[in-house]
């Protein structure tokens, strides 16, 4: 023990603490003092500006980092012991707050889960058994057991006993075997059907199965509202649609890597209809085989205000040459996995804007409803269509074909964009026989009043332009009508450099003051031209004179050049930069 010289010594040497505070100190007995400082270091962290929250936003956040500890990448060593370790305050918080002791793990050691339980203090849990190798213990079962009905989430593998427990405040249940696992003595033991019933779930809202290899069986679940079905198979139509009968009140529904070209088709005598009045989403993700999709969606009643939503993958062509590839004859995107008879889904005949994104390995198709605005502002489409492709196709080829399939799709659409994406798969070299894709669309959507266009090059516009304002009326044969007489707002944009763009632009002005000899037709309310760059500024002007004299509101846009077009109507508006599409809205 150090001298009463060495206190004195240790007290010459100067001190961050006021003398006040030193007087008070007991430098006589270096415990006492030891214990004084500590209490004097537990009085300045309460003074933290942490510290100072009040107890129930400070359980919040260390909820919401636990919360972030499930992604590694964000947190790559999360425990809740490191939150008990930092300082008296957390800890005292953080046992006090039950809400932080709910997550159950069957990795934790007997001790832990206990004490888990014990902290819990009669909260709501949420039990994880999914990533031990085997069954359960039977020494954690026994403590779990008395804990049952707090259960509000569980996950878990359908061997496990919980399965068909009865838990009164169950709202969430995962069943995941889609992990191989070493052999149990428990599954042996275990039914080859999983029932779901509500009587012994009255509270659950949200089911998940993964990769079940057994027969599921859903029964009377009144409360469930959201049911995903990942990597599953039935033996029959029958047993999806039974299980589906049991969930009247979904609102959520999906189906991914669904396994259903094994699945026996009902007699046509025996098919029925599954009601789904509350549906709000159906998502449909790689659902085996199109004919099989065609024929779940020819069963299911959807509500009009419903959101569909179909992700689909076109295999490799075997015998496909390097290089691009053009669809072969009979070849469909959309068609064949979409019923022809669309009677129990309404929301097809509510589409007035269609959207068509073309992409080498991938094409979507998004219909909106033009009231359809989430509560954020976004507009969410009501039915998206989307199709990968495992070889890079000619986007033209893909192109035509849809301008066949839309039709089939959608039927009263006002509102149409298409934009190609790639110039190099933009190959202009196909068969010109057979159905024009244009002139097609023109039968199919007689009502447009809206269109956005939008190509890699000249090629994409050629078509087109030369159908909606061919030559002169005088010189049309039989006064024939000219196609979409309703246009009112029309917007084009090509990302093709200098000559091109200028060709482009000439085309729009011939086919708009072709279009107003016509006296059946609309004058263009708003007509919007997107460029990347573009040569000859006195040509440009002469034809934006023209287009401007056709058109109540002229919007040009061309890349990041300086043109100098001060002669023209001060009404006119040049741009430079991005135009957004929404400007083809009427307000």
């Amino acid at each position: 023990m150090a001298s009463d010289h060495d206190s004195d010594q240790l007290l010459r040497i100067p001190s961050p603490l006021p003398e006040d505070i030193l007087r008070h100190l007991p430098t006589r007995n270096h415990t006492a003092m030891r214990d004084c400082l500590f209490k004097l270091q537990y009085l300045i962290n309460a003074t933290a500006a942490v510290n100072r929250l009040p107890v129930e936003l400070l359980t919040e956040i260390l909820r919401l980092r636990l919360v972030c500890a499930q992604y590694p990448v964000l947190n790559p060593k999360p425990s809740l012991v490191t939150v008990l370790l930092v300082c008296r305050h957390w800890y005292n918080t953080a046992v006090s707050s039950a809400v932080l002791w709910t997550k159950i793990t069957l990795r934790m050691p007997l001790q832990v889960l206990e004490k888990y339980l014990r902290r819990s203090r009669g909260a709501a849990l949420s039990l994880d058994t999914r990533l031990i190798k085997a069954s359960a213990p039977q020494v954690f079962v026994d403590a779990l057991s008395p804990h049952i009905d707090r259960i509000t989430h569980l996950a878990t593998r359908s061997f496990e006993a919980y399965v068909e427990h009865p838990m009164m405040s169950l709202s969430s249940l995962i069943l995941n075997d889609s992990e191989p696992i070493a052999q149990h003595r428990s599954s042996s033991l275990r039914s080859s059907v999983v029932s779901i019933h509500g009587k012994c779930l009255p509270q659950l809202e949200s089911l998940t199965l993964v990769g079940l290899r057994t027969r599921v069986r859903i029964v009377n679940a009144r409360c469930l509202t959201r049911l995903e079905l990942v990597s599953m198979s039935y033996d029959s139509w029958d047993g999806l649609f039974i299980s589906l009968s049991g969930c009247p009140a979904l609102e959520y529904l999906e189906l991914n890597e669904f396994s259903a070209d094994s699945m026996a088709v009902v007699t046509p005598a025996g098919r029925q209809t599954i009601e789904l009045p509350h549906l709000r989403k159906l998502y449909l993700s790689q659902f085996e085989g199109h004919r099989s999709l065609s024929f779940f969606l020819a069963h299911v009643a959807l509500p009009r205000t419903a959101t569909i939503v179909i992700i689909m993958w076109k295999e490799s062509i075997d015998d496909a040459m390097d290089g691009i590839v053009d669809l072969s004859p009979g070849y469909t995107v959309f068609a064949d996995a979409v019923p022809h008879d669309k009677t129990l889904l309404p929301m097809f005949s509510t589409i007035q804007k269609i959207k068509i994104k073309i992409k080498p390995e991938r094409v979507e198709v998004e219909g909106f409803m033009l009231a359809a605005l989430d509560h954020t502002g976004v507009r969410e489409p009501s039915v998206g269509l989307y199709c990968d492709f495992g070889d890079v196709h000619n986007t033209r080829s893909l192109q035509k074909q849809l301008m066949i399939e839309l039709g089939s799709l959608f039927s009263s659409a006002t509102t149409l964009r298409i934009c190609i994406a790639d110039d190099e798969c933009y190959d202009m070299r196909l068969d010109p026989t057979g159905i024009e894709s244009w002139k097609s669309l023109y039968d199919m959507f007689p009502h447009i009043e809206a269109i956005d266009f939008a190509g890699p090059s000249l090629g994409f516009f050629d078509e087109f332009l030369s159908d909606i304002g061919p030559t002169p009326l005088p010189q049309r044969a039989h006064h024939a009508p000219l196609p979409w007489p309703k246009l009112k707002r029309a917007r084009f944009e090509c990302a093709a450099m200098n000559s091109d763009a200028y060709d482009i632009i000439r085309g729009i002005t011939a086919s708009i003051c072709n279009r107003q000899l016509d006296a059946s037709v609309e004058r263009l309310q708003r007509l919007i031209i997107v460029l990347a760059d573009v040569d000859g500024p006195s040509n440009l002007r002469r034809c934006l004179r023209q287009l401007r004299s056709k058109t109540e509101e002229l919007v040009c846009t061309i890349g990041k050049q300086d043109l100098v077009l001060d002669d023209l109507d001060p009404s006119l508006l040049v741009l430079h930069g991005d135009v957004n599409e929404t400007m083809l809205s009427e307000s």
